[in-house]
């Protein structure tokens, strides 16, 4: 894991330095509390470093227990607030410019976890779990693309249930076999795929029935909605895409969008 990897180098490094520092002094800088914080989080990393880190909590447990051990370490290192607050706003800066988005991700993904634990939480919050919802039967795929006698119509798909208790999450073998249904009867596929990731915190699942798609082929429609990702609930944060089989026909797409 790069992650860990990374981690560990980093206070590798700090541990170091504070050796060296505090060496010629024979001073011991982990006091008491400081040291009960420090092991409480390098047991807690280290925990989390071997669980399933696809999981949510595993992936905070296993990042903000690392940053908090690589703070408290600084801290040992710097105990002037000054220098540590100038120092902690630079490496905000390159954590910025260098791991934007996988920061976003990661405070995301916290922020829905906490709300899940607060009471009065929003229905769309606590009706939304990370576990998986049922899949359909396969008579059920059989009835909607095996019985039906048209051709050449627009399908809607929901990328993935929101709502699981009403809701149905097809595996991946079933989308591929609706994918195969649709081709052979000529429809065109849309899909509405609303606030990817947010509350599975793995955006990768969330896309998983529109790459299905695209690798079979398919010339699909896309509706993603994100104001939930981005934080701004009230909004109007949405994305329309269409994908096109050459640049002539995508031409011709544009130039139908701005009427509707």
């Amino acid at each position: 894991m790069k992650s860990n990897k990374a981690y560990l180098a980093l206070m590798a490094f700090q541990l170091s330095c504070i050796g060296i520092k505090y060496e010629a002094s024979n001073t011991n800088p982990f006091h008491q509390s400081t040291l009960f914080l420090l092991l409480t989080a390098m047991f807690s990393h280290v925990l989390a470093s071997v669980a399933d880190i696809n999981k949510p909590i595993t992936t905070i447990t296993f990042h903000f227990s690392g940053i908090l051990v690589c703070q408290t370490l600084l801290w040992i290192l710097i105990p002037q607030l000054l220098w540590f607050s100038v120092i902690n706003f630079l490496l905000l800066l390159l954590v910025k410019f260098l791991y934007f988005d996988f920061l976003t991700q990661l405070i995301l993904l916290s922020f829905n976890c906490i709300t899940q634990l607060l009471p009065g939480s929003p229905p769309n919050i606590v009706e939304m779990p990370n576990t998986e919802p049922q899949q359909p039967q396969e008579s059920q795929l059989l009835y909607v693309f095996g019985d039906w006698k048209q051709s050449h119509d627009i399908y809607s798909f929901k990328a993935f249930s929101l709502s699981p208790q009403t809701l149905l999450n097809p595996s991946e073998d079933q989308w591929r076999e609706s994918s195969s249904q649709i081709k052979v009867k000529g429809h065109f596929p849309c899909f509405d795929m609303a606030y990817e990731g947010f509350t599975s915190g793995n955006p990768e699942r969330g896309a998983k029935a529109i790459r299905v798609f695209v690798e079979d082929g398919h010339l699909i429609e896309l509706d993603a909605v994100m104001q939930k990702n981005m934080g701004l609930d009230g909004q109007r944060v949405e994305c329309l895409s269409v994908l096109c089989e050459d640049e002539k026909q995508a031409l011709a797409v544009h130039r139908q969008l701005p009427a509707h």
